[in-house]
C-alpha cells in the first residue's frame, strides 16, 4: 500500500497565519482571489490540497481525513486562523471538536451540516445504488462508532466559544443554508452573516470583505 501525501502551499506573510481548506471536487486554486488581498494584509498563508484531490493523493476523501491531513500543517506552522469552505467548512469545525489545538479564531463558509449531506452529495455525484449507499453508511458506523445524522456540525460547535465567522448564502443549492442556521444556534460567539446571491462558492468581493474585516478585528 502506497503511503498517501498531501500537497499544501504557503506564500508568507508577517502576519497571523491561517490555513485554507477547500471543498469536495476542488483544490486550493479556488482559494486566489481571497490569497490576493490576504497578502495585502500581510498574512502568513497556508493552503492544502485534500485527501485524493489535486496533488494530494489517496483514493478516499472524508472531512475526518481531511482534518487529520490538515494538523501537521496546523500544529507544525502554529496556525492562528482555521478558514474551510464546505466540506472544508466541516472538516475545520470537526477538527476543532476533536482534535486538541491552539487555533484562536474560525471561519467556516457554507459548510456540510452533516455526514448525511456528504453521503448525498456522493451519491448525486456519483451515481451510488441504494445499496451502495447503505454499505457506506453502516461502514461510517462501524468506523466512527456514530450514526451519521449525530456526526453533524452543530454538535462540533456547541461547546467552542472562540471568535468565529459563519457565512452561507440564502441561494446554495448545493447545501442548504438551514444546516448553518443551526449551526449558528448553538454556536457561542459566532458572528453569522447570510448572504444573497452569491450561491454555494460564495465568490464575492463582498464575502472575501467580511472575511478581512473579521480576521482584522483579531
Amino acid at each position: 500500500m502506497h503511503e498517501e501525501s498531501y500537497t499544501g502551499y504557503h506564500w508568507p506573510g508577517e502576519g497571523p497565519s491561517i490555513l485554507l481548506l477547500h471543498g469536495w471536487e476542488s483544490n486550493s486554486s479556488r482559494w486566489r482571489p481571497l490569497i490576493k488581498k490576504l497578502r495585502k494584509k500581510g498574512l502568513d498563508i497556508y493552503a492544502l490540497d485534500a485527501p485524493a484531490h489535486c496533488n494530494s493523493t489517496g483514493d478516499e476523501f472524508t472531512p475526518v481525513k481531511f482534518a487529520e491531513a490538515a494538523d501537521y500543517i496546523i500544529k507544525e506552522k502554529e496556525i492562528k486562523i482555521l478558514l474551510g469552505h464546505s466540506a472544508g467548512g466541516f472538516a475545520a469545525l470537526y477538527y476543532m471538536s476533536a482534535i486538541p489545538n491552539k487555533i484562536k479564531a474560525v471561519i467556516a463558509m457554507a459548510p456540510t451540516y452533516s455526514m448525511t449531506d456528504v453521503f448525498t452529495g456522493m451519491q448525486n455525484i456519483l451515481g451510488l445504488s441504494s445499496a451502495s449507499m447503505q454499505a457506506l453508511r453502516s461502514r461510517f458506523i462501524a468506523v466512527y462508532d456514530v450514526i451519521p445524522e449525530e456526526f453533524n456540525s452543530a454538535n462540533f460547535v456547541k461547546d467552542l466559544s472562540l471568535p468565529s465567522l459563519l457565512i452561507h448564502d440564502e441561494h446554495d443549492l448545493t447545501l442548504d443554508i438551514e444546516g448553518s442556521d443551526k449551526i449558528s444556534k448553538v454556536w457561542r460567539n459566532c458572528k453569522y452573516k447570510r448572504t444573497s446571491g452569491f450561491g454555494h462558492r460564495l465568490r464575492n468581493s463582498e464575502v472575501d470583505n467580511l472575511i478581512i474585516n473579521f480576521i482584522m478585528s483579531l
